[in-house]
């Protein structure tokens, strides 16, 4: 199924068929573009830019219409993946951050290189498959303060061939180690320590490190 639309759907048949190509906005060229992916001209590893829910209602904030006037933000920050890792939503059919290819991908350890209060993580990947692919490597912080959820601070591409292993260095944004304090009306920095997550997606964490 060729799905071709701006945000998410819910796909209540999902188990019914093979795959999913989800083209998004792929404008004038779209037939060539989801004829060349379907074919295998082409690598299919573009990554979901955001969440897609298992049923309706199941997300942390559905309702967007105004009661009386007001329309409350009671999810905070906890809103698309964040609210669903944090068990605020049912897990979503798709995650933020989630895409396949044509071939598979192997994690190996990761460590944490650089000092800093925004570390840069290290990892290898290997391409497992027959053909060669490209490879996106996430990496999320879940802070130590409950009040705070897991966030995306940094991301990797990298394309390898058939058995072929790649270093990847992840340098994490320093402003995502920050939280906007309302009393203030200034950024503070986050509580030390946490864990970073190296996943191919919230719904694929692929290995752990605490930060010290």
């Amino acid at each position: 199924v060729v799905v071709n639309a701006a945000t998410p759907v819910l796909m209540p048949w999902i188990e019914d068929v093979d795959a999913v190509l989800w083209a998004g906005l792929p404008g004038q060229e779209a037939g060539h573009a989801v004829a060349a992916a379907l074919l295998g001209d082409i690598e299919p590893a573009g990554r979901l830019v955001t969440t897609f829910p298992a049923a309706d209602g199941a997300a942390p904030a559905w309702s967007v219409t105004p009661v009386d006037g007001k329309l409350p933000y009671d999810e905070g920050t906890f809103i698309g993946y964040r609210g669903h890792d944090a068990g605020r939503a049912a897990t979503p059919a798709f995650w933020f951050g989630h895409g396949l290819g044509y071939t598979t991908w192997e994690y190996g350890a990761a460590e944490l290189v650089g000092p800093g209060p925004n570390p840069t993580l290290a990892v290898s990947v290997t391409n497992t498959g027959r053909r060669a692919g490209r490879e996106v490597v996430q990496v999320y912080l879940r802070p130590t303060s409950p009040d705070q959820p897991v966030r995306l601070v940094g991301w990797q591409a990298v394309t390898a061939e058939p058995g072929e292993t790649v270093p990847v260095e992840v340098a994490t944004d320093a402003r995502m180690w920050r939280v906007w304090d309302e009393a203030t009306s200034a950024w503070t920095e986050l509580p030390p320590g946490g864990r970073l997550l190296i996943a191919r997606g919230l719904g694929d964490v692929r290995a752990q490190v605490d930060i010290p």
